[in-house]
């Protein structure tokens, strides 16, 4: 089950289809996906920041 419109904001690392769905449009594996979400939480947004930030220029 995807997100609502009201939490479309996060990632929920407890949905295996939110982690695969944000993992395969970053190219990170599922672990690495849960390891960001640990690290810097789940919102998107800083989700996608931190795989931008870790990424050569």
């Amino acid at each position: 089950m995807g997100n609502t419109a009201s939490d479309r904001r996060t990632v929920a690392a407890s949905d295996p289809s939110e982690v695969r769905y944000f993992g395969k449009k970053h190219g990170l594996t599922d672990d690495e996906v849960k390891a960001l979400i640990k690290q810097h939480g789940n919102d998107r947004k800083t989700l996608e920041a931190a795989v931008a930030a870790s990424r050569p220029a």
